[in-house]
């Protein structure tokens, strides 16, 4: 399912930027660094009144732990090394 996403995603961004009315752009560094801060006060917030929420914030993070260094060592070195020049 996910490659599903990745391939129809991939796919609309191509006929947005062949529109060629529109310029795509990264968000900067500082905005995502307030929007990660924000919704992880957001998270906290809500994890500490409700119990489910905090269920949920807890085992999403583990799996996060879990996966994030596998992803460092291959999608994301995968995708770097199998860049076109």
């Amino acid at each position: 399912m996910l490659a599903e996403y990745t391939a129809r995603n991939a796919e609309a961004l191509m006929q947005v930027a062949n529109e060629g009315q529109i310029s795509i752009r990264s968000f900067p560094a500082e905005v995502l660094g307030t929007l990660r801060r924000l919704s992880d006060e957001a998270i906290e917030e809500l994890a500490k009144s409700d119990a489910l929420a905090r269920k949920t914030r807890d085992s999403y993070v583990a799996f996060y732990t879990r996966v994030r260094r596998w992803h460092d060592i291959s999608e994301r070195t995968w995708l770097n090394v199998r860049a076109p020049d």
